[in-house]
């Protein structure tokens, strides 16, 4: 499968209006339930799906509770090591914490690249809730599958 076969798969699975276009980086956004992007990030041969698990409050976060947020990742990624689809990496520059998943484009359909994003979706919500859930105190989030609404394509 080539990556504009999947690209339009996805589309029609999330009934977007407008078709999906690359920014000036090439990288495709998808604004999820209103709150998370997800960028898509064509590659030769492959596909990489990125989201922000920060979970940073920029007015409340100081440097111990983004150090406790960071050791939060590191131990939920080293148990999670088992699964190598994704990977968790720290950009400092921005001071964001992505979680990346990589899917490679000859062995899968349209149809396996929709669900391979939709999955990826349900596992950035589950670092999400995971990270901002316990550490307010509150009850974490339930994963949600993609909805087609209220969805807004933007460029990250």
């Amino acid at each position: 499968m080539d990556f504009p076969h999947g690209i339009r798969e996805l589309e029609k699975r999330m009934r977007l209006t407008e078709p999906l276009a690359p920014d000036s980086r090439g990288r495709y956004g998808i604004e999820i339930d209103g709150h998370q992007v997800v960028a898509i990030v064509p590659e030769a041969g492959a596909v990489r799906f990125m989201g922000d698990i920060s979970a940073f409050d920029e007015e409340l976060d100081g440097p111990d509770v983004r150090r406790r947020i960071y050791r939060r990742v590191l131990i939920r990624n080293l148990r999670h090591v088992s699964d190598p689809r994704d990977v968790v990496s720290y950009d400092a520059s921005d001071d964001v914490i992505w979680l990346e998943r990589r899917v490679t484009l000859d062995r899968i359909t349209p149809e396996d690249f929709a669900d391979s994003f939709r999955d990826f979706v349900n596992t950035l919500d589950g670092w999400k809730s995971h990270l901002t859930g316990r550490r307010r105190g509150g009850p974490s989030l339930k994963s949600s599958a993609i909805s087609p609404t209220p969805l807004r394509v933007i460029m990250p």
